[in-house]
């Protein structure tokens, strides 16, 4: 069976983790990650945009486990999406380097599609890191 290997993407394009992945398997880290957009959100939906923002599915990875260990704050959310910017960055200058010419048009469009995921993550995703500290803290009791 071919599996994804996110760890291994997460160090080809050296990407900024919380510490709670730097030590998860592939397995732990696969358990988190939902794609693109909110639980609540139908599958087909997320569907289309990962479609849309494929380049960057390893930074959903991490952002996915980001929520999957929210504490519920402002200010871990801000930082969940600002490590996600970061990490978009990374993937798309590895792509697309700004030094080369003939990936001018190619990298303008990835920068754009990372700033429209970004400020929508920002305006619309507080609500859901909220619930996936909810649902964890719900899960824990259960436990």
């Amino acid at each position: 069976m071919n599996k994804y290997d996110y760890r291994s993407n997460i160090k080809k394009y050296d990407l900024e983790v919380a510490n709670s992945m730097t030590t998860a398997t592939n397995e732990q880290i696969a358990a988190c990650y939902n794609g693109c957009g909110a639980e609540w959100m139908p599958n087909w939906s997320r569907d289309v945009i990962d479609q849309f923002v494929t380049l960057y599915k390893d930074c959903v990875v991490v952002h996915d486990w980001d929520f999957s260990h929210s504490d519920g704050t402002k200010e871990n959310f801000n930082l969940a999406n600002k490590r996600m910017l970061k990490n978009m960055k990374k993937i798309r200058d590895y792509h697309f380097p700004w030094s080369n010419p003939k990936h001018y048009f190619t990298c303008f469009k990835w920068y754009l599609k990372a700033r429209v995921l970004y400020r929508t993550l920002n305006k619309f995703g507080f609500k859901a890191w909220q619930e996936a500290y909810d649902k964890k803290a719900f899960d824990n009791i259960l436990d």
